[in-house]
């Protein structure tokens, strides 16, 4: 299984050009549908209440990288419903997360997050809501200086072909 795994690894400039063409459809202004795709690919259910709080809190984090994971689940409590705790946002994101590693395709985990991020084992909320908020930072650079040699291999060797 080990040598299986090692074959599968990942950088994550290889990751990056996954996500640039999982996404080469969205405009780079649209953080919302990026992660809506990344989680997704990544088999998340969209049905799960955690769904949408982890879909809100990465976008929050992207958003504003320097707030803890913590302030922005309590602030997301605070919005979607007065009378809901901090814990039972967590423990919907937990939830989603859990079900999402079960039913994960490992080759799409691995190209979306890289091999190292998915060697530690299923991530926590905070370190996932922080991974795929770095992860769009990353995509929107990479859509805003158009390095598409770099970012989409398809691009890359239709230039080579042509030139």
């Amino acid at each position: 299984m080990e040598n299986r795994e090692m074959m599968m690894e990942c950088s994550l400039d290889e990751s990056l050009q996954y996500i640039v063409f999982l996404t080469r459809h969205i405009p780079e202004e649209d953080i919302s549908s990026f992660i809506l795709v990344v989680l997704l690919e990544l088999r998340f259910q969209s049905h799960l209440d955690g769904f949408v709080y982890l879909r809100d809190s990465i976008e929050r984090k992207y958003e504003n990288r320097r707030k803890r994971v913590n302030a922005i689940l309590l602030e997301l409590a605070t919005l979607y419903n007065p009378e809901a705790d901090y814990a039972n946002i967590e423990q919907s994101i937990r939830h989603c997360i859990a079900i999402a590693w079960k039913k994960r395709n490992r080759e799409k985990w691995i190209k979306c997050l890289t091999s190292d991020y998915y060697a530690e084992g299923k991530p926590s909320n905070a370190s996932f809501i922080s991974h795929v908020a770095c992860l769009a930072e990353l995509w929107k650079k990479c859509q805003k200086q158009m390095q598409y040699a770099l970012c989409d291999p398809l691009y890359a060797n239709i230039k080579r072909a042509n030139i």
